[in-house]
């Protein structure tokens, strides 16, 4: 059997050419509505989008006026990100939580970092790696943004149910401060249909 990890990114390989497809036709604007105000591009500076999927979002906050790093671990949608998006600066990485290998040794921090849709693939202990990887990658003062998923996902790419409080206990201890949480609906019709839910958190590291 597969490994946990090795059968979400198979799965996500697998429905690269749907899911490019159906991603594009939701807009980054109303996929972060609900975090829009802590949003603060400026000159300089940086932003990390980890699981970038096939660069949509990458690609929208280049346009907002941020340096933009990329990870993602599925090749079709890198490729994908890579050719869409090539006149966008936008640099990519193949890595993957909770380690995050080959960005750390970039020895780099930065302004924002989004993990949107990506949380509930870790387990409990994964998070926790995670979370701490993530806390020495923001800079003092700078900003992550969550999207924590309530809701079955598809059979082929595990997910894992989200306790929002325990994600939140784990960013305090690695010198986070919530600045904001909020459940909302999804924005994919797909996902309404079957009931699931986001909440949405906004992290400043503030030790």
């Amino acid at each position: 059997m597969p490994a946990p990890h090795a059968k979400v990114i198979a799965g996500y390989e697998a429905a690269a050419s749907e899911l490019i497809d159906q991603y594009a036709l939701i807009s980054n604007e109303a996929t972060y509505q609900h975090v829009l105000p802590f949003i603060i591009p400026g000159p300089g500076k940086a932003m990390l989008d980890i699981g970038a999927g096939a660069g949509r979002h990458a690609a929208w906050f280049s346009d907002l006026g941020f340096s933009v790093t990329a990870v993602e671990p599925v090749a079709a949608f890198r490729l994908s990100g890579r050719q869409t998006y090539a006149d966008k600066g936008i640099r990519w990485l193949n890595d993957r939580l909770p380690a995050l290998a080959s960005l750390r040794e970039l020895d780099e921090q930065f302004d924002l970092i989004t993990l949107v849709a990506v949380w509930h693939h870790l387990t409990d202990g994964e998070q926790l790696v995670a979370m701490r990887q993530i806390s020495g990658l923001c800079k003092q003062d700078g900003r992550a943004i969550l999207s924590l998923r309530h809701g079955a996902g598809a059979p082929d790419r595990p997910c894992y149910d989200i306790n929002v409080e325990q994600t939140l206990t784990c960013a305090r201890r690695n010198g986070f401060k919530c600045l904001f949480q909020k459940r909302a609906a999804s924005v994919q019709e797909m996902n309404i249909q079957r009931g699931v839910e986001w909440t949405w958190v906004v992290l400043e590291k503030s030790d």
